[in-house]
């Protein structure tokens, strides 16, 4: 049976690798947004494909909270403005998307990579609603900050194609590098978590029940004691 002290340690002791791993993350998801490939009058950054790979192969937590500190950084380094929470919401909707249907299969004890298809899929939506919700985002800061709306319209669309594109490129290359990884094991310590509390619960559980068959005991010993007092 595990004690109390033993299931905090071991609590912590995920919490920590937990936070060190989230914190690595949101680190190169920052460094990957000034990587960037020049396609003529367009740029493809690089930064989307990690987002990607959190989102099916992370916690719901975990991704979320790797998206939300890249995307800060990412603002913070290019400075604040009055919309700067606007612009770091449509980027959030992957992880909204797509963690939902990764901790589904989780409980089934089955992974994204082997459901190759859905997953394509979501990116594609989650791809799509990022656009949208950039084009909107866009909009608001175009009134705030007033300058002309109508002209990035073209080139956002355009953006939008090549943004789903790469998505889809980015999907199929992680499929097999989240494998390799799922097989060492690196995201067995981020559920671990999730384990422990399942299994603080059964402890708790079966110390009660013995402290209840204990308790049921005395109290029938104690009954037996009176009923020989009153006999004699």
């Amino acid at each position: 049976m595990c004690l109390p002290l033993e299931r905090g340690i071991m609590r912590n002791k995920s919490t920590v690798y937990r936070l060190a791993i989230d914190s690595i993350m949101a680190s190169v998801y920052f460094a990957l947004t000034f990587l960037k490939v020049d396609a003529g009058v367009f740029r493809i950054s690089l930064g989307a494909i990690l987002p990607i790979f959190v989102c099916l192969s992370f916690p719901f937590i975990d991704s979320f909270s790797i998206c939300f500190l890249g995307i800060f950084l990412e603002q913070l380094f290019f400075g604040l403005t009055p919309t700067t929470v606007l612009w770091m919401l449509p980027p959030l909707l992957r992880p909204l998307i797509i963690s939902p249907f990764t901790h589904h299969y989780y409980k089934k004890n089955e992974n994204m990579e082997d459901h190759k298809v859905l997953s394509i899929v979501l990116v594609i939506i989650a791809s799509l609603c990022v656009s949208l919700a950039n084009t909107g985002v866009l909009y608001l800061d175009s009134f705030i900050m007033d300058y002309p709306y109508a002209a990035a319209l073209p080139r956002l669309a355009f953006q939008t194609l090549i943004t789903i594109s790469i998505g889809i490129v980015f999907t199929i290359i992680l499929f097999p590098v989240i494998k390799i990884l799922r097989k060492n094991n690196l995201f067995n310590k981020l559920q671990k978590e999730k384990v422990i509390h399942t299994q603080t619960i059964d402890d708790t559980l079966a110390e009660n029940q013995d402290f209840n068959e204990i308790l049921t005991q005395d109290l029938k010993e104690d009954s037996e004691r009176e009923i020989n007092k009153k006999g004699s």
